[in-house]
Formats: structure tokens, C-alpha cells, sequence
């Protein structure tokens, strides 16, 4: 009768196992997402008090672009 548990218990670990796994990558995925809000939510913010002759003598697109490029990798760190 000991022998009929062990598969039993052997399922039941692989499914924990299972759902830690997939539980554990969805936190992450969440804090990440919200770490990436945050910063750009910054960065959009801190632009906006520029002075308008920075506009024009900077390239903004490129800027940005990199900007939040390198802030998603750092997220990725995370």
C-alpha cells in the first residue's frame, strides 16, 4: 500500500513544481513591466520641463529611443 503514494506524491510535487514556475515568471513579468512604468513615467516627465530651445538643438527621437532602450535592459537585469 506504500508503494500506491509514491507516484501520487511524485505528481503532486511536479504540479507545485509547475505552478511555482509559472506563478514565479508572472511576478516577474509583473514588477518588471511596473520598474519600466516608472522609469519612463521619469524620464517623459523630467523632458517636459526642458526648456524649448533644447527641443530644438537636440535630437530628441534619437534620445529617447536610446534612452529607453537602455532602461528596458535594465529592467531585463532585473
Amino acid at each position: 500500500m506504500g508503494d500506491r503514494g509514491a507516484p501520487a506524491a511524485l505528481i503532486g510535487v511536479t504540479l507545485l513544481f509547475g505552478f511555482c514556475t509559472v506563478a514565479s515568471s508572472w511576478i516577474m513579468a509583473k514588477v518588471s513591466q511596473a520598474v519600466l512604468i516608472t522609469l519612463r513615467t521619469e524620464l517623459y516627465d523630467r523632458i517636459m520641463t526642458w526648456p524649448a530651445e533644447r527641443y530644438q538643438t537636440e535630437n530628441l527621437a534619437l534620445g529617447l529611443g536610446i534612452t529607453t532602450v537602455e532602461r528596458k535592459q535594465v529592467v531585463e537585469i532585473l
